[in-house]
């Protein structure tokens, strides 16, 4: 976070997190974010059931580059998540379906003011070094993520956090909070680890961490690849099934999809979109089209002259072909957003729908607003350099502002300057990546925008942040819902953010690997996958 900025899976993210509080943008190939497996995690319609996987064998990934950290709660890239998810568990999960369940909680009761919150741990679980999980180890791990850097922001109102019993654990929170479980289901940050890292170091911890996980850090050779083993102690029975899983560094996407064609790979994550229908014509490959977890938008910069005008910001939205930049930038894979949440979570809002392509009427505004007010209408639309998506998506976009009137200039920047540049607001405008969520609950990017100066476009944050808290403590389900669908309201009709499109979490996998699933938030899940019998 996810999200975490990473075309990445946020991708990205070069939107949200990224583009705000300098999270890493991963280099994602097709554009963003992918996943793999089946749309919602569940067979794609048609499709049959998968075969059975049997025990054993090694599993050979390509991410789109190197984890950064194994340290949970300092994890801003997928790459790092896609490992660190495979290790640590948090108390509760988003399931495939994308419901949250209780995980490592058994049950979570809360008291009628909605300020206590009672957990029961489920019995029976150990790390993986053998060692069984007790509720003080739940504690120290929330207090971790609490006073984390990148994530305590999520759960500021926590007021404490106490052990009653080895297997029960109260948590108090300063105001009535609506879903608790829902920061608790961060499936990385929020991970339950032993309590004083196990007894080692803070940074020993961050190379090997210890888990409930399925699988464990066997060997990580720096720049090459990470190994993962089977947990031998691992609380679901059966499970995993494979006795190793190799991570390979890979971020160049030609060769990540060259070796899963001759069969060196079993699977590789973010295939190029205009990849993906020749490897679906592949009899040896089967690529994965998961939730469309993703969001793509323009970021406009409030703080210069052009944009803090309105005319100027609804021109961008129209002039904007959205069906051109999903045909050539995703290959079709793809639909036109409206609300800057995507659809996959929670109060998402159906209703605020992408606008048509109005080139008239984008005209006739920017004219009125130069005229008004002597506006110069010449842009630089700022853009994460190496990204195949943002590459062929900023010419769509820019030959389209040029028909409206604008004047385009495109510079390309490396992620690191990028950032800067975003985080400092010296720039005009800019796309980079692809916003997602690391939870289905909205709580988690409606704090973004306050939290990034409205994702770095600087715009209005007051109205978001007081819709937020309001929404956090509503204990009404649907008095919660529609303060969601006011701040979705309130980002579409300021238009800083010019949604663009959302896109799903791609992955690419041997025909003959089975179980490879992904949920809604685009975090794979290994426990169960496999080779066919």
């Amino acid at each position: 976070m996810k999200t975490r900025l990473v075309r990445m899976r946020f991708g990205v993210l070069l939107t949200a997190l990224a583009l705000a509080v300098g999270l890493v943008v991963a280099g994602c190939g097709g554009g963003g974010s992918t996943g793999g497996g089946t749309t919602g995690g569940a067979a794609s319609a048609g499709s049959e059931p998968e075969a059975k996987a049997k025990p054993g064998g090694t599993l050979t990934i390509a991410d789109s580059g190197e984890a950064l950290t194994l340290d949970p709660t300092k994890i801003i890239e997928n790459n790092s998540i896609h490992v660190v998810t495979q290790v640590v568990e948090p108390l509760f999960k988003a399931n495939m379906a994308g419901k949250i369940e209780p995980w490592l909680a058994k049950s979570m009761k809360v008291s009628p003011d909605h300020k206590t919150w009672t957990v029961t741990l489920r019995k029976g679980i150990d790390f993986s070094d053998g060692r069984p999980l007790t509720a003080a180890d739940v504690v120290f791990s929330l207090h971790n993520v609490i006073k984390s850097e990148f994530w305590g922001f999520m759960f500021e109102g926590i007021a404490a956090v106490k052990e009653t019993s080895p297997t029960t654990v109260v948590i108090t929170t300063k105001k009535p909070n609506a879903k608790l479980e829902g920061p608790l289901s961060l499936p990385f940050a929020a991970a339950i680890i032993p309590k004083n890292f196990g007894g080692e170091s803070e940074a020993e911890f961050a190379q090997k961490p210890i888990g409930t996980g399925p699988f464990v850090v066997a060997s990580w050779k720096h720049g090459e690849a990470l190994t993962l083993e089977k947990n031998p102690h691992y609380w679901k029975p059966g499970l995993p099934l494979l006795e190793k899983v190799v991570f390979e560094n890979m971020p160049d996407v030609n060769s990540r999809t060259t070796q899963l064609r001759a069969g060196e790979l079993s699977a590789m994550f973010a295939p190029d979109w205009s990849q993906i229908s020749s490897l679906e014509a592949d009899p040896n490959v089967h690529v994965g089209i998961y939730a469309m977890g993703m969001l793509d938008s323009l970021g406009l910069n409030m703080k210069e002259p052009l944009f803090k005008n309105p005319k100027v910001r609804e021109a961008v939205s129209l002039a904007v072909n959205r069906e051109g930049i999903i045909t050539a930038a995703l290959a079709g894979h793809g639909e036109p957003a409206g609300s800057w949440l995507p659809p996959v979570l929670e109060d998402h809002d159906a209703s605020i729908k992408a606008p048509a392509q109005d080139l008239e009427k984008a005209k006739a505004l920017l004219a009125e607003a130069v005229k008004e007010e002597g506006l110069d209408p010449s842009i630089t639309l700022s853009t994460l350099s190496g990204d195949s998506y943002v590459g062929t998506a900023s010419q769509v976009v820019q030959a389209d502002l040029e028909e409206a009137g604008f004047k385009v200039g495109i510079q390309q920047l490396d992620e690191s300057a990028l950032i800067a540049q975003l985080q400092a607001g010296k720039y005009d405008a800019a796309l980079g990546g692809a916003l997602s969520s690391d939870i289905v609950d909205p709580s988690e990017l409606a704090s973004f925008w306050p939290a990034t100066n409205a994702l770095n476009t600087f715009g209005d944050t007051e109205t978001v942040a007081r819709l937020a808290e309001e929404a956090s403590t509503a204990t009404d389900e649907s008095v919660r819902r529609q303060k969601y669908f006011e701040i979705q309201e309130a980002v579409d009709k300021e238009k800083a953010l010019v949604t663009l499109d959302y896109h799903p979490f791609v992955w690419a996998m041997q025909s003959n690997v089975t179980g490879f699933d992904v949920n809604s938030t685009g975090v794979p899940w290994l426990a169960e996958a496999g080779f066919t019998e």
